[in-house]
């Protein structure tokens, strides 16, 4: 069992590149429980920038020689933001060393790799968490929150989830190419959030509307052992970036949630006590406001403080490896449907 006893967490960073300084880093110092004590990047301007902002901080020129040392400094847990093969690597080595876990997306290629370190995770009651933000959003917890408000059976027995994706730096990446990435790097997050809605996927068909050079349109259709459905359209290679969600719930009762944070709930209205035609169309509203460098940063704070808060208190974060592993899944399956298989004798060497 690895459940502290005090009340602040130490944290080594290994990988120290532009996603963790940009997005991870700011929400880490933000926390009141959490201290960045030891950093490890194979690049020297990477660690010479990281030991400006945080003083007294421990680096070195490779995470095995920061986790070799993890006892000594007191490290409790790891935040692992590189390539894939480097992702599942060292979360292993981490979990050897009974360190928490968090670890971006995608943390491997394979379903099988990430479920066999997650279960042994799990063993060892090791918090993980992998960076698939878009469950955690603020807007998502208020909708959910309302269609559990009571004792009234609305859940979603129909998701339709749209998104574009800009079309990004590269067509290829990793090693794959430009369908195969655009599944690990973008579409990863709508299929984690299809999974925080339906519980499981037993039945998925995918097709591939179009492929271009840095641009590629499909639809996914899934569903749960219930019968429960999510049709989503992914589209990469868009000058948007955008996510709009609509939940149609069993009772009658439909949920928009446009870029996961704004939140427009019309609820079940009779056509008795109206003129004619006519119809009432009540909704409730909500959004948060506005937020910092815009929505595509929420999620990010509310998935670190699942983390830490997991770690305290001895409990799992809905994005642990094992979960994590279902959704590397439902990609394998998608890609063997669609043409696209990965070769493991390949990928990620």
């Amino acid at each position: 069992m690895n459940l502290l006893t005090k009340e602040n967490v130490n944290i080594a960073l290994i990988g120290c590149g532009r996603h963790l300084t940009r997005s991870l880093l700011p929400n880490i110092f933000a926390h009141p429980k959490t201290s960045i004590v030891a950093a490890a990047d194979i690049i020297p301007e990477r660690l010479e920038a990281i030991s400006k902002k945080i003083k007294g901080i421990k680096t070195f020129k490779s995470a095995e020689d920061l986790l070799e040392q993890a006892t000594e400094l007191s490290i409790d847990a790891v935040v692992i933001s590189m390539d894939p093969a480097g992702h599942l690597k060292f979360a292993e080595k981490a979990i050897q060393k009974d360190l928490h876990v968090f670890v971006e997306k995608p943390a491997a290629f394979f379903e099988e790799d990430l479920r066999k370190i997650g279960i042994e995770a799990e063993r060892k009651n090791l918090a993980t968490c992998v960076g698939s933000k878009w469950r955690y959003t603020p807007g998502t917890k208020v909708l959910k929150d309302w269609i559990n408000i009571d004792s009234v059976e609305r859940d979603p027995d129909l998701i339709l989830l749209d998104v574009t994706f800009p079309k990004g730096l590269t067509d290829e990446l990793w090693g794959l190419n430009g369908v195969q990435a655009a599944f690990y790097d973008m579409y990863i997050h709508a299929i984690d959030y299809i999974f925080s809605w339906l519980g499981n996927i037993s039945d998925i068909k995918t097709d591939l509307i179009k492929v271009e050079k840095n641009k590629q349109k499909v639809v996914i259709i899934c569903k749960n052992s219930e019968g429960k459905t999510a049709i989503a359209s992914l589209v990469r290679g868009s000058a948007a970036y955008q996510v709009n969600f609509t939940a149609h719930l069993n009772d009658g009762t439909q949920a928009i949630l446009k870029d996961l944070t704004h939140l427009e709930i019309t609820p079940v209205t009779p056509w008795s006590n109206t003129e004619g035609s006519l119809r009432d169309h009540p909704s409730l509203q909500w959004n948060p406001g506005r937020l910092y460098r815009g929505y595509a940063r929420a999620g990010y704070a509310e998935e670190w403080d699942s983390f830490i808060e997991s770690i305290l208190s001895n409990t799992t974060t809905p994005t642990n490896l094992i979960m994590a592993s279902s959704v590397l899944g439902v990609i394998e399956r998608c890609l063997h449907q669609i043409g696209y298989p990965l070769n493991k004798d390949k990928v990620g060497k």
